[in-house]
């Protein structure tokens, strides 16, 4: 290609232009050498810009091919006054040139489109940017977050309350005759869930769920433990070692007085097992200790978000048949931190979630086993037994795939399709 350098100027001047690196070094023609601007050599600098003939005014010249250094430049163009460039002559404009060792580079080329390698010397700075917002992200130390990663930064306080779901029927055993239940401990208005010991004795505890990846912070207590200098003792669950950490304890006073008291927790506190996110609290009065009545107003659990699970990352469930986890509790099995072992899991999962995509661990194997329509399953080197299953408008990926299904629109990409596969 010619003519890279034009520009306008009044019609009958002599103009040249000179080549600048990124350095503002200026470039000898005769070949790919860059110096730092010296007078006496200009006349190994320019480059003659040719008026194009109609008295238009535009100047046109060649850029130096032998420039083979990819990079940006920058064009000077001069007015020149005698009969050679000289050092005193006038700058009258310039601009950048993009040269890729070759030929220009241009940003928008002839089709609209964006030519990303003009912009930054390479396609690294837009691919990453293509990855921050198309749901996955990249990694670099110094990188933006990425939407897993922002999904990963906790709540930074225990301004997060539950109220109670149940009172624990069996463990510890209930001692004791309640008036109303746990649902009206949910607001502080003055109706009561209260207890008559039985015996002089009082056990009971409240449950809460504060969900999986989120760990308690404090109890918050509203009621009165009627008692002559007695009292109840406060006890959380330690779902760890399986047994009651005592946290605190309820000083009786003569008379029905409402107390707002608080109980710390520790992480021992919240189960993480089958029924991730349960939190225990027990009262107890035995021993000796005479307690009269014992009522609860408002009764609150407060945690904090965690969230040290990567989730759900690409909008999958993702199973791992060899090496996986067991278990069917959403945001904690089936993540991409911890997948899912069977496939029976992920479908309990997938109804619980509405999370219709699968993403498979390398060397898993899935046996279809229901009716499969609009399911996404997407890997690599991983084995798909269709069953004979529906498998309407479902799509696959990665898979070495037997058996027969029946539907119409499913999609096969990248899979080896075993003899039979396909009715």
């Amino acid at each position: 290609m010619a003519n890279e350098l034009q520009f306008d100027n009044p019609s009958g001047n002599t103009l040249y232009a000179l080549i600048r690196n990124s350095a503002g070094q200026v470039n000898i023609t005769t070949g790919n050498t860059f110096e730092n601007y010296t007078a006496a050599n200009i006349a190994t600098y320019d480059i003659a810009l040719t008026e194009n003939g109609d008295g238009g005014g535009r100047y046109a010249g060649d850029f130096n091919t032998n420039i083979t250094s990819p990079g940006h430049y920058t064009i000077q163009v001069f007015l020149q006054s005698g009969a050679s460039p000289a050092d005193g002559d006038n700058l009258v404009g310039g601009g950048p040139i993009v040269w890729n060792g070759t030929s220009e580079e241009f940003v928008i080329d002839t089709a609209g489109g964006v030519n990303v390698t003009a912009i930054s010397g390479d396609t690294a700075a837009a691919d990453n940017l293509e990855a921050t917002y198309d749901g996955t992200g990249y990694v670099s130390g110094v990188a933006p977050a990425t939407q897993a990663a922002l999904g990963n930064i906790s709540s930074g306080s225990d301004s997060v309350s539950t109220t109670a779901t149940s009172t624990e029927a069996t463990t510890p055993a209930v001692v004791g005759n309640p008036t109303n239940d746990y649902t009206d401990t949910a607001q502080k208005n003055g109706v009561y869930h209260s207890w008559t010991p039985a015996g002089g004795e009082l056990e009971f505890a409240y449950n809460f769920n504060i969900g999986p990846n989120a760990s308690p912070t404090k109890a918050t207590w509203i009621g009165y433990c009627q008692g002559n200098n007695d009292e109840v003792a406060v006890y959380a669950r330690n779902w760890g070692g399986s047994s009651w950490d005592q946290i605190d304890t309820i000083e009786g006073t003569p008379l029905a007085t409402v107390q707002t008291l608080q109980f710390d927790y520790t992480t021992a506190h919240v189960n993480t097992g089958v029924n991730s996110g349960d939190v225990r609290l027990r009262f107890v009065s035995t021993g000796g200790t005479i307690i009269t009545a014992f009522a609860t107003d408002r009764m609150l659990c407060s945690f904090t978000i965690t969230n040290q699970s990567v989730g759900y990352a690409n909008g999958a469930i993702w199973v791992k048949t060899v090496g996986g986890t067991a278990g069917i509790v959403d945001y904690v099995n089936g993540t991409a931190d911890n997948p899912v072992l069977t496939w029976a899991d992920a479908l309990i999962l997938s109804a619980s979630t509405g999370i219709t995509k699968f993403q498979i661990v390398n060397g898993s194997t899935i046996q279809l086993s229901d009716d499969s329509s609009n399911f996404t399953l997407l890997g690599e080197e991983w084995v798909l037994d269709l069953n004979s299953q529906l498998c309407s408008d479902m799509a696959n990926q990665g898979a070495h795939v037997f058996g027969i299904c029946t539907g119409d629109e499913v999609i096969f990409r990248e899979c080896d399709l075993l003899p039979k596969c396909i009715p």
